[in-house]
């Protein structure tokens, strides 16, 4: 018979967080906002660099709206990042 190990309330946390689509404890919409202002951006010079409106780019930050694939790559590429980075896969 296996023993199971109990699961401390953190680990309980990160695995229903999995379930739920929210990787980790850091989302996407807080990444973003981030990397935005530590490089000194506006949403607007944001959205404008990257050719998006800056609508969608709030919309993202205030996590209304997800961005497609096609977006994170943009993204990605922009901030010279990983879309794992973005999606708060990895450090």
């Amino acid at each position: 018979m296996k023993s199971r190990t109990k699961k401390t309330p953190i680990q309980y946390y990160e695995s229903s967080q999995l379930l739920k689509g929210k990787i980790g404890t850091v989302e996407f919409k807080d990444i973003l906002k981030d990397l935005r202002v530590e490089t000194g951006l506006t949403q607007d010079q944001l959205a404008k660099d990257i050719n998006f409106s800056m609508s969608i780019v709030n919309k993202w930050e205030n996590g209304k709206k997800n961005p497609s694939v096609q977006a994170l790559k943009i993204l990605a590429k922009y901030f010279n990042v990983s879309t794992d980075y973005l999606l708060g896969l990895e450090n």
